[in-house]
């Protein structure tokens, strides 16, 4: 190796190592402040700043890990907060100054475009597992994280905190506009899924809709162009098919809700009737042609529409060119102008549901 190269390499060592001991030397001194202050009643503007300085600290570390440790590291890292959040001589007034400067910490990272993706997923986990309501506005800004797991991590989240959030309205209306917002902009099936549990809110069906179709919405522009099923839909067919969720909604509310299912529910249809459906997709579009039909049943209490669940029940696969003639007895066929009930009023859906 060249004499210039070798001294470069050796540079970087010496740097890599330095900056290792620096960061060391810095969280022992924070360790310190920290189990100064733990027991303490009150914690002062200078305590808090000390709080955040451990934590970002800490965050220097996980970020400075090389890349075939960080999942490791980022376990480390996890732990090493909680041990911090759950001491056992924490005062209850330091426990919740950590949350929440874990969660103004989190959010910061959050919005960072650059953000590490370790450090975004672990941050995202220490909210949810805390199970705290100072995570509430991390979580809410890890909804519009750049990384899936941190998304996905937070709607988790919010589903744990429900209960809390339900009971604020200010943060209830801010959580729901992060949900609906995620929701739209969503392209991981995983994620929008949680999105659409994490928008489940027990008795707040009236307030949540307008974010479910606004959802639908978007996520349906996407189905007619390419007819792929990822089952996402299936936690908000669920919701809703619940005979005291539906019952809350008032009539103009319900045939909002039925026009958009029933375009889910004839797309899933068709797209079953496809003999090259992996089986993740066969098993995604079963799920929702399912729960969707039991939607539809609760909604219109009719006994003249199709019976997709009987047929898979019975013939699975092998009767997938009669699952779009079953939907079509709830939709209507637009070639044979044949109507089914979704067609008559008050649900007035469109003949095929285009």
């Amino acid at each position: 190796m060249p004499k210039r190269a070798a001294l470069g390499v050796t540079i970087c060592v010496i740097s890599s190592l330095l900056s290792s001991s620096a960061l060391a030397q810095d969280r022992k001194s924070t360790d310190a402040a920290i189990d100064a202050m733990r027991e303490n009643s009150s914690i002062s503007r200078n305590d808090k700043q000390r709080i955040r300085d451990w934590i970002e600290r800490a965050i220097d570390e996980l970020a400075a890990t090389p890349e075939g440790k960080q999942a490791l590291e980022g376990t480390a890292f996890c732990h090493m907060c909680k041990s911090q959040s759950r001491h056992p001589r924490n005062d209850p007034a330091f426990r919740t100054e950590f949350l929440t400067q874990v969660a103004s910490v989190a959010a910061a990272q959050f919005a960072d475009p650059d953000v590490d993706p370790n450090v975004a997923a672990s941050l995202a986990r220490i909210l949810l597992d805390e199970n705290a309501t100072e995570a509430i506005p991390g979580l809410i800004a890890g909804l519009a994280c750049k990384v899936d797991a941190a998304r996905y991590l937070s709607a988790r989240g919010i589903i744990g905190q429900q209960a809390a959030i339900a009971a604020d309205s200010e943060q209830f209306s801010k959580v729901i506009k992060a949900l609906q917002t995620a929701g739209v902009s969503e392209t991981s099936s995983i994620v929008s899924s949680r999105i659409y549990r994490a928008l489940a809110f027990p008795g707040q069906a009236t307030d949540v809709l307008d974010a479910y179709l606004a959802i639908f919405d978007k996520r349906l522009t996407k189905r007619r162009t390419s007819n792929i099923s990822d089952g996402a839909e299936t936690e908000a067919f669920f919701y809703f098919s619940e005979t005291e969720t539906l019952g809350s909604l008032n009539q103009e509310q319900k045939t909002k809700l039925v026009t958009r299912v029933a375009v889910f529910f004839r797309l899933d249809a068709e797209r079953f009737n496809n003999e090259l459906l992996d089986f993740v997709e066969i098993d995604n579009v079963e799920r929702s042609l399912v729960q969707a039909e039991l939607l539809l049943k609760t909604a219109t209490n009719a006994s003249d529409g199709g019976n997709i669940t009987k047929l898979l029940e019975k013939q699975g696969r092998s009767g997938m060119d009669l699952v779009p003639l079953e939907a079509a007895k709830w939709v209507g066929n637009a070639e044979t102008k044949s109507q089914g009930p979704l067609n008559a009023a008050p649900w007035n859906v469109p003949v095929g549901a285009p």
